[in-house]
């Protein structure tokens, strides 16, 4: 067990140094001005992260889970750039 400042962590150091890091790592997708608008759904809690990060990240067969093909990639790619709405449509060429 680890202790950090009087403050006992139950789980493995591995585990816990992983969550931190995705904490940090989604507080600064979300500090993203492209990004404004997903983080204010997060904060009055409209969205509901783990089912959206299973959705996003989700392998069809439990082969798919042993490697990243670049089929899966194109799919998890395109997944994210419908979240982020990011894909490439008339609106979006007019804006640029």
């Amino acid at each position: 067990m680890i202790a950090c400042d009087y403050l006992n962590i139950e789980t493995s150091s591995r585990r816990c140094i992983k969550q931190l890091q995705d904490a940090q790592h989604f507080h600064q997708f979300l500090q993203l001005h492209r990004n404004a608008a997903i983080k204010t759904l997060t904060e009055h809690q409209h969205i509901h992260w783990p089912s959206t990060s299973f959705m996003l990240n989700h392998n069809i067969t439990d082969k798919d889970k042993a490697s990243t093909s670049f089929t899966q990639h194109r799919k998890r790619t395109f997944k994210y750039k419908i979240f982020s709405e990011e894909l490439p449509t008339l609106v979006r060429f007019k804006q640029r």
